[in-house]
């Protein structure tokens, strides 16, 4: 194996909250102190624990779909992966009862 599974997840999180670091630095105009106040806001509010579930969840997924990518050839991979953009809108119309 070239690299493990979890790295790529990890270094993929990591490479994504640098740049919500950096959006949210240019978002306050590059004023420090304007900065650690908009960050600290943030992180203390709580819609932000109700986001670390999904969060976990999508993390564990990406895990998941790595272990599937070195298991299985990349068409396959590629067809199976799409199929929750069916499954998705079949759970749409079958639980929500929603029309497309």
């Amino acid at each position: 194996s070239l690299y493990l599974t979890s790295t790529a997840v990890v270094m993929s999180e990591l490479f994504k909250f640098w740049i919500a670091i950096a959006g949210t630095y240019n978002e306050t105009l590059g004023l420090p102190k304007t900065f650690f106040e908009h960050l600290k806001h943030e992180l203390i509010h709580p819609d932000t624990i109700k986001l670390a579930v999904p969060g976990l969840l999508y993390t564990i997924q990406n895990n998941l779909l790595f272990i599937a990518l070195s298991h299985l050839e990349a068409a396959i991979y590629q067809v199976t992966y799409q199929l929750k953009i069916l499954t998705t809108a079949v759970f749409s119309v079958v639980l929500l009862r929603k029309h497309i």
